[in-house]
């Protein structure tokens, strides 16, 4: 059986840790963690979101592409 679990870090708590031990009894079990898309996580910043729809749109009437270094949008 293969189980995939998407669930923000803040939920994490030990009643999580003890539903998989439920789920795998006695079984010696492989966790993988990696990042979901982020686009939820950016665009819940307005001012990324801003940013990156004023991109958009200045690419789609120019066709130019302007960069910006991360510490630019802090």
């Amino acid at each position: 059986m293969e189980t995939n679990i998407k669930i923000n870090t803040d939920s994490l708590n030990m009643d999580f840790l003890e539903g998989i031990k439920k789920l795998f009894p006695h079984q010696e079990i492989q966790i993988s963690i990696h990042p979901t898309d982020e686009t939820d996580r950016i665009l819940s910043s307005p001012k990324y979101a801003n940013e990156i729809l004023d991109r958009i749109n200045e690419f789609e009437q120019k066709g130019e592409v302007k960069e910006v270094s991360a510490k630019d949008l802090i």
